[in-house]
């Protein structure tokens, strides 16, 4: 529990100094256009979003938002007309992204919560959406626990997870991953590179893969990611009587010279077959 708690910490604190998507911007916080630049590169870059998502299929239902992050996503439900609450473990991010409701005269509710232990009543929620989030606490399945309890028989849930069988995985983690990661330590020197990657001062040799996941899918010093195969996402998912999964986002933004000039078309294609995320439709 107190190693748990630790990380928890950490994740905590990684993503209050780096909300999600802020990276794509040099508006200032907080103002329309902080969050209108956000919301462009978002939907250019992960264009297949809208489509997953379902933003204007839960008109009036109540829909809940685990790990709302800067309220990007959140605000297109509230545009459909959900009644929509976001939570997430980041103080910072959930002011910004009220901050953000505010700005364009939208109606929500924030509070800050652990996704291993959402407080919510049972069967709550219509629907639930977490996109990018239940891969970076410690219990991943008691989060995907915790959806299906608060959701109404019947409800929804629509959540992403890293996929393991990816390009990214294979091409941008396990080898060109590795190579920035090696120079980091070069860089930093391999007792400082160790302690804030994580691992003992001592340590010298072939970096472990968990290093490598964590410290190459959402930047140096990120303290928690997983990655999952398919076979693994319908074990976790079985507690739903329905559950289906889809491949999506190639991230070509990443690929030098060739990536940006790939058709949408060809970049959807590559999503749905070597994609990133995993994009699991659970019913209760």
């Amino acid at each position: 529990m107190r190693v748990s708690a630790s990380l928890k910490a950490a994740v905590q604190r990684f993503w209050d100094n780096k909300p999600c998507g802020a990276k794509n911007t040099t508006a200032e916080p907080g103002t329309r256009a902080f969050y209108e630049d956000i919301e462009a590169h978002r939907y250019q870059e992960e264009f297949h979003i809208p489509l997953v998502a379902e933003f204007n299929e839960h008109f009036g239902q109540k829909v809940l938002e685990v790990g709302c992050g800067l309220g990007t996503d959140g605000r297109q439900f509230a545009r459909g007309g959900a009644k929509y609450i976001g939570c997430d473990l980041s103080p910072q991010s959930l002011a910004r992204a009220h901050r953000g409701f505010d700005l364009f005269s939208l109606p929500g509710d924030f509070l800050c919560a652990d996704a291993e232990n959402l407080p919510f009543p049972d069967a709550s929620f219509e629907f639930v959406y977490s996109h990018g989030v239940l891969h970076h606490t410690p219990d991943t399945e008691r989060g995907i626990r915790e959806i299906h309890r608060v959701l109404r028989p019947g409800g929804k849930a629509i959540v992403m997870l890293y996929a393991r069988e990816s390009f990214s995985y294979v091409v941008g983690a396990q080898t060109v991953g590795r190579v920035r990661l090696e120079w980091a330590r070069w860089r930093m020197g391999r007792e400082s590179f160790n302690r804030f990657v994580g691992l003992s001062p001592e340590h010298h040799g072939w970096l472990p893969n968990w290093v490598v996941i964590n410290n190459t899918t959402d930047g140096l010093g990120n303290p928690l990611s997983k990655l999952y195969t398919a076979g693994q996402l319908e074990t976790m998912f079985s507690v739903f009587r329905d559950v289906h999964l889809e491949k999506h986002y190639f991230p070509r933004r990443k690929i030098p010279l060739v990536g940006p000039r790939l058709p949408r078309s060809v970049a959807y294609w590559l999503g749905r077959t070597m994609g990133s995320f995993w994009y699991i439709k659970a019913v209760k």
